[in-house]
């Protein structure tokens, strides 16, 4: 399940061969250093290569956020080691040796997003703040409360957020300005639905379905005609024809942003990778108490 490297059926197989379609950010660019706290999640187990295995960002000095099957995976694999690297081409000397894991207590894996059940598929990496390799880099910027609710009406020409006044306007906090940037060049498509591709997915991975192995690559896609189900879900098309891009296997745990705010994080999506990504938003009450009972500062 997920957009992680490996199935838990296959965990122990998995580190000497990938299992599954391989393929990550699709009808994307490679990132280069356009979002620097965004990162890959590494593994190794004892006798067995280092391989890539999901994607993530920095959300404070020392903590990797990313999706929780992918730690739970590693962690189910005596003596599996984890590293993170923000580097935008793989390169071994920017490996940061993890200290530690957290999962939601209450993670459970998806079992079907169409009814909005909460899965609390998130977990945390964390390790040495002090990092060489992590120096220098700022940790995105997290949405408060309701903000995708806010910004889906906003993007169906609602107006209530032009009259939510001040107060409104503040508890959105850098959000606010985002939103306002964000649909000044937002069209209709007829239905009541953005077609601006709004959303930029970032990840690591393979660059084709029949690639085995990731390049070490970040990417960046943009995605849009969003849709929220259940109070946990942010359902994003990446349907080529429409010009949009997405995410595949090796993603999962990666962001979505709109603007610099990361919104939510890569979980599943349709088994092609040529549809539709489904996220877990971070703009939920459920998702900021994991957070910050981490230690991750929130506005």
């Amino acid at each position: 399940m997920g957009r992680g490297r490996w199935t838990a059926v296959a965990v122990l197989a998995a580190f000497a061969a990938f299992v599954g379609n391989a393929a990550a950010i699709t009808n994307g660019k490679p990132d280069g250093n356009a979002h620097p706290n965004v990162g890959a999640l590494y593994a190794r187990a004892p006798g067995h290569q280092l391989q890539q295995f999901c994607s993530g960002s920095l959300v404070a000095p020392g903590i990797f956020l990313t999706a929780g099957h992918c730690v739970a995976v590693i962690n189910s694999v005596p003596g599996a080691q984890m590293f993170v690297t923000f580097a935008p081409t793989f390169d071994r000397g920017s490996l940061i040796r993890a200290t530690g894991s957290t999962l939601d207590p209450a993670f459970g894996q998806v079992s079907d997003p169409n009814v909005g059940d909460d899965p609390h598929d998130i977990a945390v990496v964390q390790f040495d703040p002090d990092a060489r390799a992590a120096a220098g880099i700022r940790p995105v910027i997290l949405p408060p409360v309701g903000a995708l609710d806010v910004l889906l009406k906003f993007l169906k020409h609602d107006r209530s957020w032009s009259h939510a006044g001040e107060r409104g306007h503040e508890r959105m906090g850098p959000f606010a300005s985002t939103v306002t940037r964000t649909t000044k060049s937002v069209r209709d498509d007829g239905d009541g639905r953005s077609s601006t591709a709004v959303f930029v997915d970032v990840g690591y991975g393979a660059t084709d379905i029949n690639q085995q192995f990731s390049d070490g690559i970040r990417r960046s896609a943009a995605s849009g005609d969003p849709k929220l189900v259940g109070d946990n879900w942010l359902i994003l098309s990446q349907d080529a024809s429409k010009g949009f891009g997405g995410t595949c296997v090796g993603d999962s745990g990666g962001p979505q942003f709109v603007g610099p705010v990361e919104v939510s994080i890569t979980i599943d999506g349709d088994p092609d990778c040529t549809l539709f990504g489904i996220n877990l938003r971070l703009d939920t009450t459920t998702a900021r108490s994991f957070l910050s009972s981490v230690g991750v500062p929130l506005r």
